[in-house]
């Protein structure tokens, strides 16, 4: 997308919400803070990935016996499941905040129904309840930037914990699953079909879809391959 566009193109080119899904969000606040409503679609978002991460950890669930709970597994899959998926909303909703946008994070029906629907799958899982939402008008760069802000901090976590994995192998088994997720999150969010990230990276600069893609499928991929190693 060319960097000197004009008024009219701005005005026309569709805001990151509207473009996203058919029946946009309202977001009524602005600023580096969090509305009642938003917080509340966090904690439903905290519910679904705890029950994500408690699926995982029984592996009767959810016809759930004490002999089958494994409590540190449980704890491990439910930090992990956080830091890849709060870190990389936050990160929408503070660029786009950078760029004086309306930002919320908000359940979004259909997402977390998917992903209700994966709690009772015994391996494929989707974490995936909600997204930010924005509203407003900016260039397509700050959309753009808004759009890779998720997927770059999930390949910058999971370089970090493949990192530590090596570091400190007493605790290989978390970081390897951070490192897998991290990865297996920003690679979804990177395929070039809305209403994923990736479509509107595209959308913006190739080269940075480029990079981006890349690097998510070399997480997945490498944290992959430790799992059969």
């Amino acid at each position: 997308m060319r960097k000197d566009v004009d008024e009219t193109e701005v005005h026309n080119e569709p805001n990151y919400c509207q473009f996203t899904y058919s029946q946009p969000y309202e977001v009524k606040i602005s600023g580096r803070r969090f509305s009642r409503i938003e917080v509340r679609h966090l904690l439903v978002a905290s519910c679904l990935l705890i029950l994500l991460s408690l699926s995982w950890s029984i592996p009767s669930f959810p016809l759930v016996t004490p002999q089958s709970f494994d409590l540190t597994s449980f704890i491990i899959l439910t930090v992990v499941l956080f830091l890849c998926f709060l870190p990389h909303e936050l990160m929408h909703k503070a660029i786009a905040q950078r760029y004086s946008l309306l930002a919320e994070f908000r359940i979004i029906p259909s997402y977390a129904m998917l992903t209700a629907l994966t709690i009772v799958l015994p391996v494929f899982k989707i974490f995936a309840p909600g997204a930010v939402m924005i509203a407003g008008e900016a260039r397509p760069e700050a959309y753009g930037k808004t759009a890779a802000a998720g997927p770059a901090i999930n390949v910058a976590l999971g370089a970090t914990m493949v990192g530590l994995l090596f570091l400190f192998p007493d605790f290989a088994y978390f970081f390897w699953l951070g490192a897998y997720l991290s990865g297996w999150l920003a690679f979804f969010n990177m395929i070039p079909i809305a209403p994923l990230d990736g479509q509107k990276i595209l959308r913006w600069n190739k080269a940075a879809f480029s990079v981006l893609f890349v690097s998510s499928i070399a997480l997945f991929a490498y944290a992959s391959f430790l799992l059969v190693a």
